[in-house]
């Protein structure tokens, strides 16, 4: 059985992220699915701090507020109990 840290896997695919920015081989998906993928957690940040407002990608700006993956974590963490507790 596969088992993965929740509380990692986002700062994980950011050093991959950056990895490939450095021109090192990429050894995840193809750019736009990676490229897709933070969009949809920005999206998601984004809705959260319009009151759950939809956000669609296409809308997503340049002045929306920064991804934060250790208060992410953090808040991720705190809202669902024990099972994700740092």
């Amino acid at each position: 059985m596969l088992q993965l840290d929740s509380n990692r896997l986002y700062g994980a695919l950011m050093k991959q992220v950056a990895d490939y920015m450095e021109e090192k081989a990429n050894l995840l998906v193809d750019t736009q699915a990676l490229v897709e993928s933070v969009e949809i957690m920005l999206a998601g940040l984004a809705s959260r701090e319009k009151g759950g407002k939809i956000v669609r990608l296409d809308e997503l700006r340049e002045d929306e507020p920064a991804y934060n993956d250790e208060q992410f974590r953090k808040g991720y963490a705190a809202a669902s109990g024990p099972m994700y507790a740092l």
